[in-house]
């Protein structure tokens, strides 16, 4: 990002109340940030957020305003410490908690306020949690190398990969210890599958279930296509359209 932190952090602490403010948008970023159009007609999003009933702006809102201020804790200590590297497990679940977690939590709540869901069914943080961790976390292991030719190195745990002797993530991909670290993160990541799967259990509106379904079911099965698989080292890999496809048909087919 090219918005320096003392500019960003209060825009970042306070988008919970931009984002409902009529007219409110940014163009002090830089001409080549994917985001910038967004933020430059971001009046256009706060116009459409407040003709939603209150229901479900509020739950909006709210998330927003979680996820801020994980997102800005994050921005700034790279910015004041000159560490892009999450250090620990814990650091890894509460990045993937800020940007996915709190997206699972506000799924299941919004399932629960339009009726599609039961009342308590919005409750179950732990599970939405973890749906949107393993979700997260499917998208960081199988985009390493995207990742690292974008420079983009602290998304993976040094306390997973350091025990390997790596000094610096971007080195992963050379020796062969780098299946053993990748073997580490497909295991951490499916810890909650058990739970993203309780969490599909208590969706009963077929078309809710298939709009959670689908990706759990794409996460698992591109986890088990990174499982020890060298070639996920050297360029991006996904599973297969006829595969995806086949997944999409049959969860359709099913009834709930």
């Amino acid at each position: 990002m090219t918005i320096p932190d003392d500019i960003k952090q209060p825009i970042l602490r306070n988008f919970h109340i931009h984002t409902v403010t009529p007219g409110w948008n940014y163009d002090g970023c830089g001409p080549n940030e994917k985001d910038r159009q967004l933020l430059v007609e971001y009046d256009v999003v706060v116009d459409e957020l407040n003709r939603l009933e209150p229901r479900y702006r509020d739950i909006i809102v709210d998330l927003c305003h979680k996820m801020e201020t994980g997102m800005a804790d994050f921005a700034h200590k790279a910015a004041t410490t000159g560490s892009i590297y999450l250090e620990e497990v814990a650091d890894y679940d509460l990045y993937c908690h800020s940007v996915a977690g709190l997206v699972g939590e506000g799924l299941l709540r919004m399932f629960s306020a339009s009726g599609k869901g039961a009342s308590w069914v919005g409750d179950q943080l732990e599970l939405s949690n973890s749906m949107g961790l393993l979700l997260q976390r499917t998208n960081i292991i199988r985009g390493y190398r995207e990742d690292t030719n974008e420079q983009r190195y602290f998304q993976w745990p040094r306390e997973i990969w350091g025990k390997y002797g790596f000094k610096e993530m971007k080195e992963i991909y050379e020796p062969e210890n780098a299946q053993w670290v990748q073997k580490n993160m497909v295991l951490d990541a499916m810890r909650h599958s058990v739970n993203s799967l309780d969490y599909l259990r208590f969706l009963k509106n077929q078309t809710v279930f298939n709009f959670c379904a689908i990706p759990a079911t794409m996460a698992i099965a591109t986890l088990e296509l990174c499982f020890m698989n060298p070639t996920m080292f050297q360029r991006n890999i996904k599973i297969r359209n006829a595969a995806a496809a086949l997944v999409s048909i049959f969860l359709l087919a099913t009834s709930v």
